[in-house]
């Protein structure tokens, strides 16, 4: 069943509550600081991590396009841009709970941690209707790549070249199993058995029509929301110009910066 795709230890899945307290109570007293610190900070002289202006105010910013689309570029622009971004791998670790058991109280409970959010597991299988749902306000940006083959080309070279011993072939499940790169050992085998299933690792097929159906989703989904939604391909240069109208962001930034780009993110 569901549960035998995962094997997450219990003190791994025990650790996510202690890692949000943690979270809470560390951005609270950062928070604090930067209240005094901002009586004496001038915005414009703060540095590539100051927002000069934003329309966003406290709303909640959604990335849910699929990973392999940027997300990892633009997790860093809006860090760039001043905005509050989520840990990344406490979200990876609360994946289990949507993909595995319909979960969404921690998630929820995790969305109050930050303002910007990518990644796992916002990016997953209709996720994006219960945060819409929760945060009736929020932004969301769903990043794509130019076509289904290029994403699959991204996604496969990508864990070629960081989990297979030999970069010219795809990794083994055994060599994914015993990958210590992220969280934990084996993690990226246990995700993606989790979104794909276990006999369906690197099959072409599945991962176009699972792909091509997220975006299809999504669109549906906000059609007719053009001030609340955003579909943006980092390749096409005008888009960050859309971003920054879309989000009200006045900014020198003018190009996006390309993260990992040998393993595209």
């Amino acid at each position: 069943g569901a549960m035998d795709l995962c094997r997450t230890s219990g003190f791994q899945v025990a650790k996510i509550d202690l890692a949000m307290k943690l979270i809470l109570m560390i951005r609270a007293w950062m928070a604090k600081i930067l209240l005094v610190a901002s009586k004496h900070l001038d915005p414009v002289a703060a540095g590539p991590h100051a927002v000069i202006s934003s329309g966003v105010g406290h709303r909640k910013v959604f990335i849910i396009g699929y990973n392999k689309t940027g997300t990892t570029s633009l997790k860093n622009l809006f860090f760039n841009w001043g905005f509050d971004v989520g840990s990344e791998a406490v979200g990876h670790l609360l994946t289990e709970d949507w993909l595995v058991h319909g979960r969404t109280d921690r998630i929820l409970n995790y969305t109050e941690t930050a303002q910007v959010f990518q990644d796992k597991p916002f990016s997953t299988e209709g996720l994006f209707r219960v945060l819409d749902a929760a945060y009736p306000d929020a932004l969301f940006v769903l990043s794509v790549r130019d076509n289904a083959d290029l994403w699959y080309a991204s996604w496969i070279n990508h864990h070629k070249l960081r989990y297979s011993r030999d970069s010219e072939r795809l990794p083994t499940h055994e060599e994914l199993q015993q990958d210590c790169s992220w969280l934990y050992k084996g993690y990226v085998y246990d995700s993606d058995v989790m979104q794909w299933g276990r006999d369906n690792l690197y099959n072409e097929d599945v991962y176009k029509k699972a792909y091509l159906e997220h975006i299809e989703a999504v669109r549906t989904h906000f059609e007719g929301q053009s001030s609340r939604f955003l579909e943006i391909c980092l390749s096409r240069p005008d888009d960050l110009a859309r971003l920054k109208t879309f989000l009200g962001i006045e900014n020198p930034i003018q190009t996006f910066p390309h993260e990992n780009k040998s393993i595209s993110s």
